[in-house]
């Protein structure tokens, strides 16, 4: 993790490399070297994660959103309902509800559960509702 993060912070790496470095973490590519095993998140790499999900590049936001569902905070969990619900992406907000079914509480099964997607993109989201709802109901069965 320390090496991601130098990486991450590195300022001589060059853009290829850092898309290189990136496209490994992305929710988009499923083959990305972190796929198998998710990577500790720990406080500083949330932080950077926090950052990387606001950013206006598409792979930087998407790793933001990837790295954001293996930090286990209540941080994260705002900024993944921000971007589920306020995105204008739906692929980020599709990569958002996937990832609230990794590190959600029971206040976020019951976000996920009242959640309304837009009438437009209902059925693109809904593998991912249904599947962070099950995710989320195993951690919280009633």
């Amino acid at each position: 993790m320390e090496f991601v993060k130098e990486q991450l912070k590195n300022p001589s790496l060059s853009e290829k490399d850092r898309n290189s470095l990136l496209q490994g973490f992305a929710t988009r590519d499923m083959e990305g070297i972190f796929s198998a095993k998710p990577l500790a998140v720990d406080s500083e790499l949330g932080q950077m994660a926090l950052q990387l999900a606001e950013s206006f590049n598409d792979l930087e936001r998407s790793v933001g959103v990837s790295l954001l569902g293996n930090y286990d905070d209540p941080t994260s969990r705002a900024k993944l309902q921000h971007l589920a619900s306020g995105n204008s992406d739906r692929q980020v907000r599709y990569e958002a509800i996937q990832a609230l079914g990794n590190v959600g509480d029971r206040a976020t099964l019951d976000y996920l559960m009242s959640y309304a997607p837009p009438a437009a993109d209902q059925a693109y989201l809904q593998s991912a509702l249904e599947g962070s709802i099950a995710r989320l109901k195993k951690k919280f069965p009633e």
